[in-house]
């Protein structure tokens, strides 16, 4: 079968339930999404129509399984994705959980793989069913259906590829180990084993069988049905170029599932590489990112929803862009996510209104049409009662203006009822035009749907800042999602420009009058430039209110922002696989820690508590640590070891500022970092990971210099402090700060300061790399 078919999909994906408490990770939307956009890729899926539902009830995915067939040809090809909770009954009948299934009433709230296989015969096609779901191999070897002779009608193809175990692996990205091995195999190419251009279903599962052999041992895929070779799945995104070689012939009969499919033959030329954001995680940040959505889900779930600003720190280039594409793409399914580019909107004023109305647009379209209109209308009229007076005798005149032109107009009653009929259309068309156009006018002018008019309510308004934040909160009142903005270029503005943006950011998010109508902000810059704006816009209180280790525009930044999140930095190991996948190559892990590989991916999946998932990575070769980073942060990150954590950190207390601001920000601190040396396969003690958060949340601009220059940690503790910056001099010799360096067990040399940072495995404890 090639490419001159209709080709849809259908993609189940199922996570939450309301009756199971056993609820899925949320990796399981987010490899359905992913595999989404690559079905729909004319490059690589080709799919005419690729539906995803995602927690839906059984009568939803039944009506879309109806539709989707009832909507293709005999020849055509239908490809069904299922990833979610399978449950085996005691009659050994697979069920597939919808979001509305209880355990108790299989039967009638569950999807079975009998009805499945009734449908694919009822409409005769090609049929492709992927399953990534515990159980999954009842559905081929015949023990998944309470019909033993019922099989599918002869004119339908049904190939069925599922992943088998009784219990779903998570592979290191947080997904669904069989969904990401097919993931993987389609977005790379790597699928295409017989180096053909096309992946084809047999393609795919001899891929997936050798990469589930590597990533997830416990998993061994099963397919079902003969009819493989000629049923095309996807075209490979970078065929190889057959011009100076022959084509490399299909898998013999004999090939295994331990056979190894050959890496892609080296390429000729490299492409020119962009410097756009990626969209790809190549370097672990999606792990950062579902660590970042969870954070943020949690501060949408809490009953009073008090707003959550996150700052994500980095120079140009370091790739903060990126984590933001990585993050919406974690948060797309269940919050509203709204993009602002400061530096586009810069030479807007004022900046307030832009931010705003970017925030109403997205509120807004985020429903059907017809609701659409019904928002649109009614946010209309909440700006119009927050702009008082002005409005009202606007609309009073414009009334007036509508009388008298109608009085005007309208001739008097002649013979013919004809010329009376046109004549009365004439003039009621006549005032409509005139009242839209005088209120678009009014709107522009009165009800600030313009900067012009936002201008003008600062100008009018005893409080305006007042009004606009009621506004906003309304706005996310009435949204269907939680809102979360995200802020990024602020740090190519001019620093008034900076400054005014925050200021506006701080009204919106921070002073809302009732909770549960606040939003999340998450802001991409570069912590030193947000400093210096906010140090240059309040030059004359320099030295007012600066404290040790904390000048104005730290202070400012600790006020603002809840957590301050540094891009992670790329090891050396790392850098090489980098530009080795850049190249169009394939980092290849040696064989012989697959093992290791695996048992250390068992030991941190059954872990408690930090403690545990850190002894799981020691062990381990600095290979086999990146490897598995996003795993172990993905723990760390669950509720229940972080509340183990948290525990632990106890006897710090002494040490965190005597305020509540200071110990959720050493809480904050702690866990953000944790997070980014586990991502880069660093295990760095607690409590001298614990001892650096408290030297970061209380001295950070002493910290900054540290993370630079972390042999002047002797200057700090004695040495002469005329060789520190001036800047920092003062902080050196204060008593609180040498206090607390001789405070406790733990004291910080010169490689744990690199540790903490982001040093090399190597540097830090001493491994040499395998």
């Amino acid at each position: 079968m090639g490419w001159d078919v209709a080709r849809r999909a259908l993609l189940i994906a199922n996570h939450s339930y309301s009756h199971i408490r056993s609820a899925g990770s949320e990796g399981i939307a987010v490899g359905a999404r992913a595999l989404q956009r690559l079905l729909q890729d004319e490059n690589i899926g080709d799919f005419d129509s690729v539906q995803l539902l995602t927690n839906a009830t059984k009568y939803e995915t039944e009506q879309a399984i109806e539709q989707l067939f009832s909507s293709i040809q005999p020849d055509d090809l239908a490809l069904v994705y299922f990833v979610g909770l399978g449950v085996r009954a005691q009659g050994g009948q697979l069920y597939l959980a919808s979001a509305d299934t209880r355990a108790s009433k299989l039967a009638t709230e569950a999807i079975s793989s009998t009805y499945l296989r009734q449908t694919f015969a009822m409409y005769p096609s090609r049929v492709v069913l992927l399953l990534d779901c515990s159980h999954s191999g009842t559905f081929i070897d015949g023990s998944g259906s309470q019909l033993p002779d019922f099989e599918v009608e002869p004119e339908s193809d049904l190939v069925v590829l599922a992943s088998t175990t009784a219990k779903q692996q998570i592979a290191q990205t947080g997904l669904p180990a069989f969904t990401e091995a097919v993931r993987k195999g389609l977005a790379s190419g790597e699928a295409d084993i017989r180096r053909t251009g096309s992946i084809s279903a047999s393609d795919l599962w001899h891929y997936v069988v050798a990469e589930l052999k590597t990533t997830a041992p416990q998993q061994t895929p099963t397919m079902s049905s003969n009819i493989l070779d000629d049923l095309l799945i996807a075209k490979s995104p970078a065929p190889p170029n057959y011009d100076n070689q022959q084509q490399v012939p299909p898998p013999p009969p004999s090939w295994t599932a331990t056979s190894q499919p050959s890496p892609p033959p080296p390429r000729e030329h490299v492409d020119w590489v962009d410097d756009a954001p990626a969209e790809t995680d190549l370097l672990h940040r999606q792990a950062l990112a579902q660590v970042l959505a969870t954070r943020l889900a949690r501060a949408s779930a809490s009953p009073t929803h008090p707003a959550f600003l996150i700052h994500v720190d980095g120079p140009w280039g370091s790739g903060k862009s990126t984590l933001l594409k990585l993050l919406e793409t974690e948060l797309s399914a269940d919050h509203l996510v709204v993009n602002f580019n400061a530096w586009r909107n810069a030479r807007v004023q004022p900046p307030w209104w832009s931010l705003l109305t970017t925030i109403r647009d997205r509120v807004i379209n985020d429903r059907s049409w017809v609701r659409r209109v019904w928002s649109a209308t009614r946010e209309t009229l909440a700006r119009a009662r927050r702009s008082g007076a002005p409005y009202f005798l606007a609309m009073a005149i414009t009334a007036a203006l509508m009388l008298t032109l109608y009085l005007t107009i309208t001739p008097a009653w002649t013979t013919t009822a004809l010329k009376a009929t046109a004549t009365t259309v004439t003039s009621v068309a006549a005032a409509i035009g005139v009242l839209w156009a005088v209120s678009k006018i009014a709107s522009r002018r009165l009800l600030w749907n313009s900067a012009r008019g936002a201008q003008q309510l600062e100008q009018s308004h005893t409080d305006p800042m007042g009004e606009v934040s009621d506004h906003f909160g309304w706005l996310i009142r009435h949204s269907r999602r939680p809102v979360v903005v995200f802020i990024d270029d602020l740090d190519r503005c001019d620093g008034p420009i900076v400054v005014e943006i925050l200021e506006a950011i701080q009204t919106l998010a921070r002073d809302q009058p009732a909770p549960g109508c606040a939003a999340s902000f998450v802001i991409a810059a570069d912590g030193a430039w947000l400093r210096r704006s906010y140090e240059d816009h309040y030059s004359t209180f320099e030295g007012a209110v600066d404290q040790p280790g904390q000048p104005l525009g730290y202070l400012f930044q600790e006020k603002l922002f809840q957590l301050s999140v540094p891009v992670p930095s790329i090891s050396g190991s790392a850098r090489a696989n980098y530009l080795t996948t850049l190249l169009g190559g394939r980092p290849e892990d040696a064989p012989q820690l697959q093992e290791t590989q695996a048992a250390t991916s068992k030991r941190i999946e059954d872990s408690a508590s930090e403690a545990e998932v850190l002894d799981a990575l020691k062990g381990s070769p600095q290979q086999v640590r990146q490897n598995l980073a996003p795993q172990a942060a993905m723990k760390l990150a669950q509720p229940e070891v972080e509340a183990v954590t948290e525990h632990s950190l106890e006897k710090f207390a002494p040490l965190v500022q005597a305020n509540p601001r200071g110990v959720k920000r050493f809480l904050n601190t702690y866990s953000i970092l944790r997070t980014l040396r586990t991502l880069e396969g660093n295990i760095v003690p607690t409590d001298t990971l614990a001892t650096w958060a408290l030297l970061r949340s209380r001295w950070p601009q002493l910290a900054d210099h540290l993370e630079h220059r972390p042999q002047d940690i002797g200057l700090v503790r004695g040495g002469p402090v005329r060789d520190l910056p001036r800047p920092l001099r003062s902080t050196a010799t204060s008593a609180e700060l040498q206090a607390f360096l001789r405070t406790g067990d733990v004291e910080l040399t010169e490689a744990e300061i690199r540790a903490c940072c982001g040093g090399s495995v190597a540097e830090i404890s001493g491994d040499s790399p395998q």
